[in-house]
């Protein structure tokens, strides 16, 4: 997201657009340090998008994947 948004107005969208990019979007918020948390980030998200739908698996997978690149 980060490297094609530098290109200009960025569309992050999948089948139906309420899981998938919304839990895109928000790890990308929550990575970039835009959110401070992925709760914070899915109300970022949830704010433009009230129809959203993210359940624990996708909140672990916001985490996970703002987590700090392991170098092991």
């Amino acid at each position: 997201i980060e490297r094609l948004r530098a290109q200009g107005p960025l569309l992050v969208c999948c089948a139906l657009g309420y899981s998938r990019s919304a839990a895109s979007v928000a790890a990308w918020l929550l990575r970039s340090g835009r959110a401070t948390d992925a709760a914070a980030a899915v109300a970022i998200v949830r704010t433009a998008r009230p129809s959203i739908v993210l359940h624990d698996s996708h909140l672990q997978a916001i985490a996970a994947a703002a987590a700090p690149e392991s170098t092991a």
